[in-house]
């Protein structure tokens, strides 16, 4: 099977509802994780599938969950940029 991947362009998830790559998510299953942060990192949309992969924040480590197992968190507002030079 062939991996294409401009699938990304062209979906705004992935199968089954998972986030996209480079959401940021809050773990919420009752393990150790519990609480912790990470963002989602690349994964083929595309399989028929449940899981996807977290970076997790704290240890730098992937781990995979479902999206049972998360919540997505606000995206940062970037509206206003505090560091923007004013002309």
């Amino acid at each position: 099977m062939l991996c294409n991947l401009d699938w990304w362009a062209s979906h705004q998830r992935g199968t089954h509802n998972r986030p996209p790559p480079g959401t940021r998510v809050r773990i919420t299953e009752p393990t150790p994780y519990n609480g912790r942060e990470g963002t989602v990192t690349y994964y083929e949309g595309q399989w028929n599938s449940t899981i996807f992969p977290v970076r997790m924040d704290y240890i730098g480590m992937t781990h995979m969950f479902s999206t049972n197992d998360v919540t997505e968190l606000a995206a940062p507002d970037t509206s206003s940029q505090p560091n923007q030079k004013k002309k």
